[in-house]
């Protein structure tokens, strides 16, 4: 079965909504060279603080069962 990645990156600063939007395009754009298809999720430090125990939550389940990749 095919599936593709999740990403959540986790922002050193707040980026606008526009600024989320090109980040998120380029990304993808760069892994569908490859290939790949991805899902790219942006948050800051303080979204993880804010989100990681909030139940349905995309931060809280990718905190559990995501890969970190750093």
């Amino acid at each position: 079965m095919l599936s593709d990645y999740d990403l959540l990156l986790i922002m050193d600063r707040p980026l606008s909504v526009r600024e989320k939007i090109k980040l998120a395009s380029q990304l993808r754009g760069e892994f569908a060279e490859k290939g790949i298809d991805a899902d790219i999720i942006l948050k800051t430090k303080q979204d993880i603080q804010n989100f990681k125990n909030k139940t349905g939550s995309i931060v809280k389940h990718a905190l559990a069962e995501g890969i970190p990749a750093w």
